[in-house]
């Protein structure tokens, strides 16, 4: 499958969004994980990650979501990252965007942000793929051959 996701959330609502967006997203492979070091771990042996959300507070391992993206971002910098949050403060939210780690932020206790979650997560990948085709110059390239078409279910 082409398009696969990194979720980084240390609470049981992770299973949750898994849910949400494999049920709205049938052709996304969403890989759960609950810490910094599981990431890494999941980003070394997934070539194939394009798109990854996160919480910014991870308090079971007491890690910054953003710090950890940085890392993740630090080798594979052409990953798209979603933070999805109830925490985060505006200064960390300027931080993130400043240094590239954040492409989009949802607050997760907002319900209308939350119900765009799966067409946050189609932009993302249409992100990664322009960026993708950009970086190889060759702009003649169709979209279509990157992007499997998505369809949101209802």
């Amino acid at each position: 499958m082409n398009n696969h996701l990194l979720l980084i959330e240390d609470e049981d609502i992770g299973g949750n969004f898994k849910l949400q967006i494999e049920k709205y997203l049938g052709n996304v492979k969403v890989t759960w994980v609950r810490n910094g070091k599981e990431a890494m771990m999941a980003i070394d042996t997934n070539i194939s990650i394009k798109v990854v959300i996160f919480d910014q507070l991870l308090e079971q391992t007491n890690e910054r979501g953003t710090d950890v993206m940085a890392s993740i971002k630090k080798k594979r910098p052409d990953i798209i990252a979603i933070l999805l949050s109830a925490v985060a403060s505006r200064d960390e939210l300027y931080r993130g965007i400043d240094k590239g780690v954040i492409y989009k932020y949802i607050n997760k206790t907002n319900v209308e942000e939350m119900e765009k979650l799966p067409e946050l997560v189609i932009q993302a990948f249409y992100e990664h793929t322009t960026r993708a085709i950009k970086s190889y110059n060759q702009p003649e390239l169709i979209y279509s051959k990157f992007i499997k078409p998505f369809t949101l279910k209802k």
